[in-house]
């Protein structure tokens, strides 16, 4: 599913519409001793930063759920989406 998504990602940027394309590249730290590692991170080429996390059934773990919830909230400044499948959504806290 990653690697699927890994390819749909680098069409974009072929497109110009990514400038850069990154595989868990990030670590964000969210809490004393939690970190969240997005699968991707990509740059548009508006210069916004959006951090991807693919998941292959629409049930998230607990876990992921939580740190989906939290990251936007710590990091405002920048768009965190879950996409499953040919499905993708996007928050955005500000």
């Amino acid at each position: 599913m990653q690697a699927d998504y890994a390819l749909r990602l680098d069409a974009l940027k072929a497109a110009g519409v990514l400038a850069a394309v990154y595989e868990e590249s990030v670590t964000l730290r969210l809490a004393k001793g939690v970190t969240y590692r997005p699968d991707f991170m990509v740059i548009r080429a508006n210069g916004e930063v959006q951090f991807i996390e693919v998941k292959g059934r629409r049930v998230m773990e607990e876990d992921a759920r939580v740190k989906m919830h939290v990251a936007p909230e710590l990091f405002p400044c920048f768009r965190f989406t879950v996409a499953h499948g040919k499905t993708v959504r996007a928050k955005k806290s500000n």
